[in-house]
C-alpha cells in the first residue's frame, strides 16, 4: 500500500523506478553485467544487501525515496551510500509509541535517515530521544490524509457532519504487541465504548483497520501474508461474547483507502489509542479521545488534557470524560489543549502536504 500512497498524487510528475524490498512481493530479478560486477564488489555486506546496492548503482538515481521511514534496509543503504546518493524518507504514521517501546523492551536497534519529512514538530522530540540518527527534519504533515482530502474533493464526496456520535478506531490485538496487559488494555477501550453506546443509545461506528481482499492483485506466494481482515475478525470473535461481536459487526465500517478518515470526520468524537488518525483529524477541528488503559506509559498519547486518558480507569471515569467531550463545543474543547494544533499535526490550507514533499524532491533532483 505504501507505493499506492506515493503514486496516487505525488509521483505522477516524476520519472521513477520502484524497487520492491519485501521478499514475498518480489516478482522480478534484475541481472546485467553491471549488476554482477557491483554485486561482487559489495558481497562483503551479504548477498541480499549487495544485490540492493548493485541495483541502486546500476539505476544511478538522483534520489532514493521511501514511505517506509522505519525500514531497516533503507537505514542500512543510506549509511553505506549517502555520500554519493540522496536519501529522503517520508514518515508514514505516528511512531512515538514504537520509539518508546524499543526503550521499554531495551532494544538497541539503530536507524539512520539523512532527511526525514515528519508529520509535525512533535515527532522530532521523540526521535531526538531515541537511537535514531536523523540528520535533517522537515515537518510536512500526513501524505495519507492529504491523499484522502484530494480523493473526496475529486469524487465530490460529501462529508456528513455528526452522522455518528462516536467513531471507534479498530486497533486489534494491540497492533501485534505480545503482552497480555497491553492486549487487555486495548480490549477495555472497546468494551467501555460499546457499553457507553448501549447506555446512551448513541450512533456508534467501528472503523476496521484491515482491508477485506476479494481480488488479489499480488503474487500467489504473498497471499498468505495478506490475512489481516481474517485475523481482525477472529480477534473480535475470540475476545468478545457472541452477543457483543454481533453488536460490533453491525457497526463495522469496511476498510477502504478513505473509510477510517471519513468515519472520523463524520463523527462527533473519535476514540482510539495509538492510531495516527487521532492526530491527523485535529487540524480539521475534530474532537478525539485517546485511551491508554494498559498501565504502560509507552502507549500514552503525547498530548495531555481533555483529549487523553493515559491511565487505567473505571468505566465511570471513561463515561464522564466522553460525556464532557461530546457536550463541549469545538472551540471550548480546543481551548483546553496545551499545544497548538500544528505542533500535533502539520497542516496548511494553502499548501498541501503533497506540494511540500514535491518541493523537497525537486531540491534533490534539480
Amino acid at each position: 500500500s505504501s507505493i499506492l500512497d506515493l503514486e496516487k498524487n505525488l509521483l505522477k510528475d516524476y520519472d521513477y523506478f520502484v524497487f520492491e524490498d519485501r521478499n514475498y512481493l518480489i516478482t522480478k530479478i534484475y541481472i546485467s553485467l553491471k549488476i554482477i560486477i557491483y554485486l561482487i564488489q559489495n558481497i562483503s555486506y551479504g548477498f541480499k544487501r549487495a544485490y540492493k546496492i548493485s541495483i541502486i548503482k546500476a539505476v544511478n538515481p538522483k534520489l532514493i525515496l521511501t514511505f517506509i521511514h522505519n525500514s531497516e534496509n533503507f537505514s542500512f543503504l543510506s549509511q553505506v551510500l549517502s555520500k554519493k546518493y540522496n536519501f529522503l524518507a517520508i514518515q508514514n504514521g505516528s511512531f512515538y509509541y514504537k520509539i518508546k517501546e524499543e526503550s521499554f523492551f531495551k532494544k538497541k536497534s539503530k536507524y539512520h535517515i539523512p532527511h526525514l519529512l515528519q508529520l509535525s514538530p512533535l515527532d522530532k522530540l521523540f526521535y531526538n530521544k531515541s537511537n535514531w540518527h536523523v540528520e535533517k527534519f522537515n515537518s510536512v504533515g500526513s501524505l495519507r490524509f492529504d491523499n484522502f482530502l484530494k480523493t473526496i474533493k475529486q469524487r465530490k464526496i460529501n462529508i456528513k457532519k455528526n452522522k455518528f456520535d462516536v467513531c471507534l478506531l479498530s486497533e486489534v490485538d494491540a497492533w501485534g504487541i505480545k503482552n497480555e496487559k497491553v492486549k487487555n488494555g486495548f480490549i477495555n477501550i472497546i468494551k467501555f465504548t460499546i457499553k457507553y453506546a448501549r447506555e446512551k443509545k448513541i450512533k456508534l461506528s467501528i472503523a476496521l483497520k484491515r482491508k477485506q481482499f476479494r481480488n488479489y492483485n499480488i503474487p500467489l506466494r504473498a497471499r498468505k501474508n495478506v490475512t489481516g481482515y481474517i485475523d481482525e475478525q477472529n480477534w473480535y470473535k475470540k475476545n468478545f461474547s457472541k452477543k457483543d461481536y454481533m453488536y460490533l459487526k453491525k457497526r463495522f465500517i469496511q476498510n477502504t483507502p478513505i473509510s477510517s478518515y471519513r468515519c472520523s470526520l463524520e463523527s462527533k468524537v473519535t476514540v482510539g489509542c495509538m492510531s495516527t488518525i487521532l492526530r491527523e483529524i485535529i487540524p480539521l477541528n475534530k474532537k478525539i479521545l485517546s485511551c491508554n488503559f494498559t498501565s504502560n506509559k509507552t502507549y500514552d498519547f503525547p498530548i495531555k488534557g481533555v483529549c487523553s486518558i493515559n491511565k487505567t480507569c473505571t468505566y465511570n471515569f471513561f463515561k464522564k470524560r466522553l460525556d464532557k467531550i461530546i457536550n463541549l463545543k469545538e472551540k471550548e474543547y480546543f481551548k483546553k489543549f496545551k499545544n497548538k494544533k500544528n505542533y500535533i499535526m502539520t497542516f496548511d490550507n494553502n499548501i498541501s502536504t503533497v506540494e511540500k514533499i514535491k518541493k523537497q524532491i525537486n531540491y534533490y533532483i534539480k
